[in-house]
């Protein structure tokens, strides 16, 4: 597994590759894999420090819009892997379901809301300036795709949408009981 870090890190070495003698990946053998993976370091010092807040400014205003709506009849998860979300399986063919898993398994959406016991009702994306990026879009496609044929509803809309959208407004509805609703 460390090995495995430390070449996505730091890119995988190829004998007489010119950056084989500066290279600061530590060579390690199937043996070394088995053992306490908190002696082996890399050469290079690695720093980690806090985020400074886990919402932008729009998502923090899209997660308190929710929390208010949704209230007690249900829960918003905030920051959720797309994979814990959607389950993944290609009839059997173990690469290509792999590979389906892969694609997914390093992306996330900004919030889930399930029903009070946990049944997932739909997902939120906040569209914010970020998803102009060719790249982002590109993520975006897969996303909406892979939502879309699993069947749980996505909804997207820009910062400051979140009170006026109408599918999301129409999801909300789904989770209070009518009493509540004709309140």
């Amino acid at each position: 597994m460390l090995r495995a870090i430390l070449e996505f890190l730091f890119g995988k070495r190829r004998k007489g590759d010119a950056s084989e003698k500066t290279s600061t990946v530590p060579e390690t053998t199937p043996q070394d894999d088995a053992v306490d993976e908190t002696v082996q370091k890399p050469d290079v010092e690695v720093n980690y420090s806090v985020r400074p807040s886990l919402f932008s400014n729009a998502e923090a205003a899209v997660l308190a819009h929710l929390r208010k709506e949704v209230g007690r009849f249900g829960h918003v998860s905030a920051c959720v892997r797309i994979s814990d979300v959607i389950k993944v399986s290609a009839d059997g063919d173990w690469s290509a379901q792999r590979r389906a898993f892969n694609a997914l398994s390093m992306k996330h959406v900004d919030f889930v809301v399930t029903t009070a016991r946990g049944r997932m009702l739909f997902a939120v994306e906040v569209d914010d300036s970020s998803h102009r990026d060719p790249k982002t879009q590109a993520r975006d496609a897969l996303v909406n795709d892979v939502f879309a044929k699993a069947g749980l509803p996505l909804i997207r809309f820009a910062p400051g949408e979140e009170r006026s959208d109408q599918k999301l407004a129409a999801q909300l509805s789904k989770l209070k009981p009518r009493e509540e609703q004709a309140a």
